[in-house]
């Protein structure tokens, strides 16, 4: 069996840049015709659907083109094990799929590969669909494979508009949601299994083509290696009392929906970050990566300990087998861990918020200026809310105390609304940082999903011992019992100004 090498890029065999082209301005399509005995099949394809001219030229949006060119003996392969076509001929003649086919193997933007990562290339191809690029090797000679099918056998093969990566399958454009894929896997039957009867098959589904979601999965050799072998023996170890499988408060409904992460991830997204991911279930997973030694749930269960001579070894975190993971569906992908994950409530911890989750709040981040938002600008909000006042105004500037040089300011009788992201279920001090030096600043009050916290709170007391004119203000302590969106509100109880900093649930 081949795995995948430890994530160390340094390891990865960086093969030279074949010179095989006439000169500089050999285009991609140039470099086809050049080598027609070994790419006819593909030189055919571009012909009879027009993308020859395409390749030819350079890319009207600026960028380069990545090409991922099949060989003949790929194209032969393909056609023998597709059951539409009888031979070669008939594929070329088919206009209509060959041009989607050509269209799934180009990129709109120049890829060497030292510019590839461990999971979906940052553009699509020029048909709108993702390609993952994973590897397999050892330490000293590492091999790219595209969509877990394709290894690449020649690559950067430099040319004027861009770069051809020989590749030894075809690509074929992926048609199939997760759930779909692992019903032709035999060897994920029993939490094949757990999505039917827990209803969740029904998640892997896409919306206007955009992938929802990112699979975690045990094999049913981590099963079995837990004595588990079939669907029964699941329910008995998770859910013995409790027959509605499909209802949210289940237990085997919540084993499942933790393996369903929210959003796409390829594993290269978990590279380098230390953080809770979103799931379906009422907890979130912790994921730390290491570059892409991918760590889950680190510390939250200890399952083996191995014994060397003097060395002991605890295993207390769950890992990814890397050879069958970003496996590409048309809702998201899938990833292969290693040990059974159950779920588990993470530890609370302290969270700061500070709008950053509206987009049109990060772009304003980068130019230094006062920015107005009156009533025809809400709609461009998805996090925050106001009334009672014209306008709200979100200030980037220099040499004040706010954090980052940034704050939210509104005039007036007002009433604004921020909702937070998820935060772990625990007990919290609630805490608003506001500039509290002016005489004209507001009273306010804060309520939490529409309840009102603490007293009234006077944004014109003065700087806090240190002189700061920005400080923190308790509200209250509130208690959080699931792991959801919540929504903050200040309400001005005297009217006036408020610079708003931040807002910290201090655990």
């Amino acid at each position: 069996m081949i795995f995948f090498a430890p994530i160390n890029r340094s390891c990865v065999k960086e093969y030279p840049i074949v010179p095989f082209f006439e000169g500089e301005d050999e285009s991609i399509s140039e470099y086809i015709d050049s080598n027609a005995v070994e790419f006819s099949y593909f030189r055919t394809a571009l012909l009879n659907t027009n993308l020859y001219a395409t390749l030819s030229a350079r890319n009207p949006h600026g960028n380069l083109y990545t090409l991922f060119l099949p060989t003949n003996e790929a194209f032969e392969r393909f056609v023998n094990s597709h059951a539409g076509y009888q031979n070669i001929d008939e594929l070329l003649s088919d206009q209509d799929y060959l041009s989607a086919l050509v269209k799934y193997h180009i990129i709109n933007t120049g890829f060497p590969t030292n510019e590839f990562s461990f999971g979906a290339l940052s553009d699509t191809t020029i048909s709108g669909d993702l390609l993952n690029i994973g590897f397999s090797g050892s330490w000293d000679s590492t091999t790219y494979v595209i969509n877990n099918n394709a290894s690449v056998i020649v690559p950067n093969i430099e040319l004027a508009n861009g770069y051809i990566h020989v590749i030894d399958e075809v690509l074929t454009p992926v048609v199939f949601n997760s759930m779909e894929w692992l019903t032709l896997q035999s060897e994920y039957s029993i939490f094949s299994d757990a999505l039917r009867i827990t209803g969740l098959k029904d998640t892997f589904n896409t919306i206007n083509g955009i992938a929802l979601n990112t699979l975690l999965i045990e094999p049913d050799l981590v099963y079995n290696k837990n004595k588990i072998y079939t669907i029964e023996d699941l329910i008995n170890v998770i859910s013995p009392d409790d027959m509605n499988y499909t209802s949210a408060t289940n237990n085997l409904y919540q084993f499942v929906a933790y393996h369903i992460m929210d959003g796409k991830h390829f594993l290269n997204d978990f590279e380098g970050v230390n953080t809770n991911f979103n799931t379906y279930a009422v907890f979130p997973l912790y994921i730390n990566g290491e570059g892409l030694d991918i760590l889950i749930n680190t510390s939250a269960q200890v399952f083996d300990t191995i014994i060397t001579n003097n060395d002991t070894t605890i295993i207390n975190s769950i890992g990814i087998n890397y050879e069958a993971s970003n496996i590409l569906t048309k809702n998201g992908a899938i990833h292969q861990i290693d040990q059974m994950m159950q779920l588990y409530r993470p530890r609370p911890k302290r969270r700061v918020f500070r709008f950053y989750e509206e987009e049109v709040i990060q772009e304003a981040r980068s130019v230094a200026r006062e920015y107005v938002f009156n009533e025809n600008d809400k709609s461009k909000f998805k996090y925050i809310s106001w009334s009672g006042v014209e306008e709200i105004r979100y200030v980037k500037t220099s040499g004040i105390e706010a954090y980052d040089d940034d704050y939210i300011a509104l005039d007036g009788n007002f009433e604004i609304s921020y909702q937070i992201p998820k935060i772990l279920p625990g007990e919290y001090e609630l805490q608003i940082r506001a500039q509290t030096t002016s005489s004209s600043n507001a009273s306010i009050w804060v309520y939490l999903d529409g309840k009102r916290i603490g007293g009234n709170i006077d944004l014109s007391v003065g700087p806090d011992k240190w002189g700061n004119e920005y400080r923190w203000m308790d509200v209250g302590t509130i208690r959080l019992e699931e792991f959801v969106s919540h929504t903050v509100t200040v309400k001005s109880l005297i009217e006036g100004t408020f610079y708003w900093d931040q807002i910290r649930f201090e655990y």
